[in-house]
Parts: structure tokens; C-alpha cells; sequence
């Protein structure tokens, strides 16, 4: 009995001693593997991130732009419509993809007559064209005297050259029909010098559609600006009319950019 009682009373207090070193050495290594994983989901969150990146980038082709630098803004303000209360375009035909050089020359010349500063008018005394009638859709015209009433040759044609890259399928003599619904007509004055003089008083008949328009997406691939704007129209009864458009220009030697396209998606 007394061995018995010896024993449990011996296997009481036996103890296991530990070193600290010990409980510093695994304490380290937890410390170490922790840090490890923290490393590698850091590394692999990068790794993601620039995938993203890449992908994103690959599937819009190119590189993203501001969409506020002045460069975009200058591009996007000589190409786009201007339409304040129609659905469809004052300037562009109803197509969903127009290469713009192949666009009839009524269209450029509408956005030509467009992009025009009101300085870039001068007075007109219809000095060659007084007496010269013009019949247009079916109406006949008269050469109309004023203040903004006639600009010179040159200035319509460095406007076409800006904006087309060239003077390919420019007709001097040709009936201009801006997208205010003027007419400006071709003449040469009493001194030799050729302009174009204001035959109709345009203007925009009564509000058809609300407008509303803002910049969703500029990217550049292989010296080629795609610049796209989301439009909404809205009818008298509130029916919604959306559709995305995008303009494309090419760089040229000279570090000029052309426009070359216009395409519409209806949403």
C-alpha cells in the first residue's frame, strides 16, 4: 500500500520543463510564416492589380486619357454635333459608321461652317452676287446684305484642311448649307477676291427633344485618339432615345491629328 501511494504521489509531481529559448524559438517562426503569408497575398494582389491593369487596357485598346485635358477637349469640341433639341444629327448623315472623308461634302462643309468663329465673318454688300438668284430645295434666294454675312475663301478652306487633313473633295462652288440651316453661296467680288456670301437666314425650329451629353471614354492606340460621349434624348411625351458615339482621329507627321471616323451605337 504504501508503494502504491509513493507512486501516484511521485507521478504528481513530476513536471516537464521547457527552455525559453525554445518558446522563443517558436514564437519567431510563427512571426516568420505570418510575414511570409502576408507577402505572398501582397505579392499576389500586385500581381492581380497589374493583370487587371492589362486586361483593362487590352480591352479597350490603348491607353486612357483625360478626358479633361485640353487636348481631348479640343479634339471632342470641333467634331461633335452640336444638336441642342433634335434626336438625329444637324450635321452628320444616318449612318452608324461614317468615314469621314468619305462624307458627302454638304456634311463637311456643315461641320466646317460649324466650327467657324464669328470673328472669322465679315461684312457682305453682295457686290458680285446683288443681282444673282439661287434656287436651293425647291426655293429661290437672294444674295442678303449685312454685318456676318460673308467670310473669305481662305478662311473656309484652312478650316476644311484642319479639320480633313487635306483639300480632297473640297468644291469651292458649291452651295453651303450650315447646320443652322443657312445658305452661303460662292462669289468673287469686284476686286478679284473669293468668299462666300449668305443667301438664307437659318435658325431651329421649336423644342422636339431635352439633350443631354457628357464624355464617357478617351483612349489612345497606335497614334489614333477614340474619343466616345454618351447622349440622351428625350421626347415631348418622355420617351428615351440613348446612343454612344465615337469620334477617331490619326496623328499626322506633322503631330496634328485628322479626324478620320465617326460611329454610333443606339443603347
Amino acid at each position: 500500500m504504501k508503494r502504491e501511494k509513493l507512486f501516484v504521489t511521485n507521478k504528481r509531481h513530476l513536471k516537464i520543463k521547457i527552455p525559453t529559448s525554445i518558446f522563443v524559438l517558436i514564437i519567431v517562426i510563427t512571426v516568420s510564416i505570418i510575414s511570409i503569408l502576408a507577402n505572398v497575398i501582397r505579392d499576389k494582389n500586385i500581381i492581380l492589380k497589374n493583370k487587371a491593369e492589362i486586361v483593362s487596357k487590352e480591352m479597350n485598346g490603348g491607353e486612357k486619357l483625360d478626358l479633361q485635358s485640353a487636348l481631348i477637349k479640343e479634339l471632342y469640341n470641333k467634331v461633335f454635333d452640336k444638336r441642342d433639341f433634335e434626336i438625329g444629327s444637324l450635321i452628320y448623315p444616318n449612318l452608324d459608321k461614317i468615314i469621314i472623308k468619305e462624307m458627302d461634302i454638304n456634311s463637311k462643309m456643315k461641320l466646317v461652317m460649324g466650327n467657324m468663329e464669328s470673328k472669322a465673318f465679315a461684312n457682305s454688300d453682295c457686290e458680285s452676287n446683288k443681282e444673282k438668284t439661287v434656287n436651293y430645295n425647291n426655293e429661290s434666294f437672294t444674295c442678303l446684305m449685312g454685318e456676318g454675312n460673308y467670310i473669305l475663301l481662305d478662311k473656309v478652306q484652312n478650316k476644311y484642311l484642319e479639320l480633313y487633313g487635306s483639300l480632297d473633295g473640297f468644291i469651292k462652288d458649291s452651295i453651303i448649307d450650315t447646320n443652322l440651316n443657312e445658305i452661303y453661296v460662292y462669289g468673287i467680288n469686284a476686286t478679284g477676291v473669293e468668299g462666300y456670301y449668305k443667301y438664307k437666314s437659318g435658325g431651329r425650329g421649336s423644342l422636339l427633344y431635352s439633350n443631354t451629353r457628357k464624355l464617357v471614354d478617351a483612349v489612345l492606340v497606335d497614334n489614333v485618339i477614340s474619343i466616345t460621349e454618351n447622349i440622351v434624348n428625350i421626347d415631348a411625351v418622355g420617351t428615351k432615345y440613348e446612343e454612344n458615339v465615337t469620334y477617331t482621329f490619326k496623328k499626322e507627321k506633322n503631330l496634328s491629328y485628322t479626324y478620320y471616323s465617326r460611329i454610333r451605337n443606339k443603347l
